[in-house]
């Protein structure tokens, strides 16, 4: 199987052989970009903890109170954490690597979590109690995340509006943090069932039906939401304690007159985190191909055994899909079946344009939504696009296509990859985004005007980070922040003109496999339908065509593999034939012009794979046209 798996890695290589060939290079647009424009103050965040404590745990909350102080751009903003006294509310500490870092625990530069006693919308980002304060620890100039986090949300994708503001920690100036939305299922923010919130509206209605004490509440709210049984059978035990007694008391509750279990939508409501370290007490597993799936809401999914079923059968199917050399499961099923293909495909751009190392490893999200697995948000960018606090020297250049890592390099995303057509949609979307790219470029001038005086303030407080691996460079230590400032501006550039260039080039590779499709297995159009920029092959690869014709399009598929009996071929990712084939004679094949995409940039991919007598693949080879 494995032989197989790689030879089909094969046909996204080809693909992008084929595709770019006839893609123009991109040409700046005369059009002025649009980029914000700030003032010239960050706003305040005070932070003052009970009895001057400095908080450290990444697992215990702690009382604080919380002030903001808002800036120009930001006065219109108010609420009870603006007024003078500021607002209650916990915090403890977040991160993995940077939490471990000496370096940033003898500065005391720790990120956040913050829970706040009331829900605000803070500097305009939303209503919410939960939030993250991220210190940027590894990005001397603060602004990888949030370049990154904007653009996805630029592409439609669910995503963390972010600012920043400079921090005060029990009067001590911390320098600049970043006030970020929580990841969570929210209004405004993840936008899916929420099923931890369905536990308390239940727990309230039941609660006011049978006049349960307060002290009750809260347990119960807790304990249902650890375990979800109650929401396919309707009954629940209870235990809990007596606050003046310490007595334990057990009670068997019926929820047959809050809700019917016949009411609820099971499809949606579930956000997962692709994290390799399995971390937490959450509901966690691996599927067959040994990709991570770490429950984040419900994390007590495995407690209702439908829903655990029903999540890890849909994201099963979905691996069989990807895995399959036809992209199609045992069921008879395409991936795109469970996924929303253009949520991947954004989200693969993103994270291609900025080069993220952890790719395919940790800090990845998705969710289910209406029977559909959704990606989003992207997360955690501190330590992508060529920084060299984080990088090995490999991953510090921008002249290489990202690279999943997950499974040994055989994760998802090395496994979607090698569907020709997923490919296509990668580029038209690119292509497509032009605009959204320079303008991005654009924005960094405008960033360095407006926290760039606080972030060299930032660096004297907080000094040079230590470099994991790149110990050449610059001493072992990261560079100052105009001097990263200007490697990120560097690095953005150069990668937008690498990928541009790679994408309009006959040849490009999008990974480090020596594969290449199929040479005896071929996907004539007849010449008098389509136009070839090259009549030429060249090391096997069929030439690229345009579409010039509103007619029929006439192909012909054929073979000069012996041992090939079969084929099936596909359209746009969607099969369209199947039929037994040898060396004598071609398969002729009619395409409408009416079935094609038009339009700029748009892509047409048929895709064919030759299966032995045995049934295992023989080869494959993809066709593109480009209908203008």
């Amino acid at each position: 199987m494995k032989q197989v798996f790689s030879k089909k890695l094969t046909s996204a290589l080809a693909l992008f052989l084929a595709i770019i060939f006839i893609l123009p290079a991109c040409s700046p647009s005369s059009d002025e970009p649009e980029i914000p424009s700030y003032s010239a103050s960050l706003p305040e965040l005070r932070i003052d903890a009970e009895n001057g404590k400095e908080i450290t745990s990444k697992t215990e909350y702690s009382d604080i109170t919380l002030k903001l102080t808002l800036s120009e751009d930001f006065a219109e903003y108010t609420n009870s954490y603006t007024d003078e006294d500021g607002g209650k509310a916990e915090l403890r500490c977040r991160g993995n690597s940077t939490y471990g870092k000496p370096d940033m625990k003898a500065k005391n530069k720790y990120s956040y979590k913050l829970h706040l006693d009331e829900k605000a919308d803070l500097l305009g980002l939303g209503a919410s109690r939960h939030w993250y304060l991220l210190a940027n620890w590894f990005d001397v100039t603060h602004m990888r995340n949030k370049l990154a986090y904007d653009l996805s949300g630029e592409l439609g994708l669910t995503y963390t509006k972010s600012t920043w503001v400079n921090l005060y920690y029990n009067g001590e100036y911390r320098g600049i943090y970043s006030l970020v939305e929580s990841i969570r299922i929210e209004d405004g923010r993840i936008d899916t069932f929420n099923w931890e919130e369905y536990a308390e509206d239940i727990c309230n209605i039941f609660c006011v039906k049978n006049n349960v004490p307060d002290y009750v509440v809260g347990q119960l709210e807790e304990a249902m939401k650890n375990d979800l049984s109650w929401l396919s059978t309707q009954k629940f035990t209870f235990t809990y304690t007596v606050p003046d007694t310490y007595e334990v008391k057990t009670v068997h509750i019926d929820f047959s007159d809050c809700f019917d279990p016949n009411d609820l939508d099971f499809t949606s409501g579930y956000l997962i985190e692709y994290d390799n370290r399995l971390h937490g007490e959450s509901t966690k597993w691996r599927t067959k191909h040994n990709i991570p799936v770490v429950m984040d809401n419900p994390a007590a999914l495995s407690t209702n055994s439908y829903m655990h079923e029903y999540v890890q059968t849909l994201i099963q199917d979905f691996e069989n899909a990807l895995y399959s050399p036809t992209f199609y499961n045992e069921k008879g099923y395409h991936y795109s079946h469970y996924l929303d293909v253009d949520s991947l495909v954004s989200y693969w751009t993103v994270w291609n344009l900025f080069n993220n190392i952890e790719f395919g490893v940790l800090s990845l999200y998705y969710y289910i939504d209406d029977g559909k697995i959704v990606f989003g948000p992207c997360w955690d960018f501190d330590n992508a696009t060529g920084n060299i606090v984080t990088l090995k020297e490999k991953w510090e250049r921008w002249d290489y296509w990202v690279e999943d890592r997950g499974n040994n390099g055989n994760g998802w995303f090395s496994q979607i990859m090698g569907d020709p057509y997923f490919v296509a949609l990668c580029q038209e979307k690119w292509f497509g985004m032009q605009d959204l790219v320079k303008n991005m470029l654009a924005s960094l001038d405008v960033y360095h005007e407006y926290i760039g005086a606080d972030a060299v303030k930032c660096y004297e407080r907080n000094g040079p980070r230590t470099n994991w691996y790149l110990k050449s460079r610059n001493g072992g230590v990261s560079y100052d922040f105009e001097t990263d400032f200007n490697l990120l501006k560097s690095w953005l550039n150069n990668r937008v003109k690498w990928i541009n260039e790679n994408f309009s080039s006959s040849y490009a590779r999008v990974d480090d496999s020596e594969f290449v499709r199929e040479k005896k297995l071929f996907i004539k159009p007849e010449q008098n339908t389509l136009t070839a920029p090259s009549s030429n092959y060249k090391n096997g690869v069929t030439p690229d065509y345009l579409l010039t014709d509103s007619a029929q399009i006439y192909l012909n598929v054929s073979t000069t593999c012996t041992t090939a009996r079969r084929v099936e071929i596909f359209f746009n990712g969607k099969r369209i034939y199947s039929s037994p084939i040898d060396t004598v004679s071609a398969i002729p094949l009619i395409l409408k012009s009416s079935f094609f995409k038009k339009g700029k940039n748009a892509m047409n991919v048929i895709y064919v794979v030759a299966f032995k007598e045995d049934g295992s693949v023989r080869g494959m080879n993809s066709l593109v046209i480009k209908s203008e």
